[in-house]
């Protein structure tokens, strides 16, 4: 089987510039590094450049992972295959951390988040990517970022 990751160096090539889905790789590769408590509690919220915004319910969470950031960015650049993010900027978002474990929550529940069709409409540029990958687990999870990068960038202009 082949790690769906390995592609993702590919991918940022091909997106030529498309900040929002690569924001969305760089959340798929963050929840690679993550595990136990520190997926929990420590969540991707936004790019802004090349400084990646994450969220910790409190100021105990801040202080035990703002010596982490360096490391979790160099993983992160590893399994982006470039380097994406050059910081890790916590802050203290407790909201922003309960609604990424309801999202898990209901993800779980309903068994997957890419099953069924896509909530907005992808145009021809990304589908074209996403023709370009083989693996259809990976043209899934592709298209899946793709659509709710689209589908919160509409939410924000609204």
């Amino acid at each position: 089987m082949i790690d769906v990751l390995q592609a993702f160096p590919t991918i940022l090539k091909l997106l030529d510039g498309d900040a929002a889905v690569a924001e969305q790789l760089v959340f798929v590769a963050w929840r690679r590094i993550m595990d136990g408590a520190m997926a929990e509690n420590v969540v991707p919220v936004r790019m802004d450049g090349k400084r990646l915004i994450a969220a910790v319910p409190n100021e105990t969470w801040r202080r035990q992972v703002a010596d982490l950031g360096p490391a979790m960015a160099a993983k992160l650049n590893f399994l982006l295959g470039t380097a994406y993010v050059s910081f890790i900027e916590f802050k203290i978002e407790p909201s922003g951390v309960q609604a990424s474990r309801s999202r898990r929550g209901s993800e779980n529940l309903s068994g997957s988040s890419s099953g069924g069709s896509l909530p907005v409409e992808i145009g021809p540029e990304l589908q074209a990517a996403a023709d370009a990958i083989l693996d259809a687990s990976l043209r899934s999870t592709f298209l899946a970022a793709a659509a709710g990068s689209l589908a919160r960038n509409e939410r924000h202009q609204s």
